[in-house]
Parts: structure tokens; C-alpha cells; sequence
């Protein structure tokens, strides 16, 4: 491969045949690779954020996340 290009690794592992019978795409799925991140934060929040937020909720922002 030159510098410069495109990486075709995912193409070539899944044109290849003793690769080819696993699903790529699933084995590669970015949830894969958080590990406890997600209860992580959602502790975070429960433990740490929210006893701050209810012990002065005047300080709380007006504002929504969309993520």
C-alpha cells in the first residue's frame, strides 16, 4: 500500500476465505470497545452530579444535550 490511500484492510480480510465466515462488520462494532464506559459515566452522574445539582438546583443550566 502507498501512502496516501485509502486503508482496505476490512475489504481484503473479508474477501478472504478463511476470514471471510466470520461477520466482519460485527466483530468491529464500535460498542465492542467501550467496556464499562457507559455505566461508568451513568454512576458518575448518579453519584457525583446529581447530589451537587439537588444541593443547589438555582446553579442547575437551562440547556439540552442531544448527542
Amino acid at each position: 500500500m502507498k501512502a496516501g490511500q485509502p486503508n482496505d484492510l476490512i475489504a481484503r480480510l473479508k474477501a478472504d476465505d478463511q476470514v471471510g465466515r466470520i461477520d466482519v462488520e460485527a466483530v468491529l462494532a464500535g460498542g465492542n470497545f467501550v467496556g464499562r464506559a457507559p455505566q461508568q459515566v451513568d454512576e458518575f452522574l448518579a453519584e457525583v452530579i446529581e447530589p451537587i445539582r439537588k444541593r443547589y438546583p438555582a446553579a442547575a443550566p437551562r440547556a439540552e444535550v442531544k448527542v
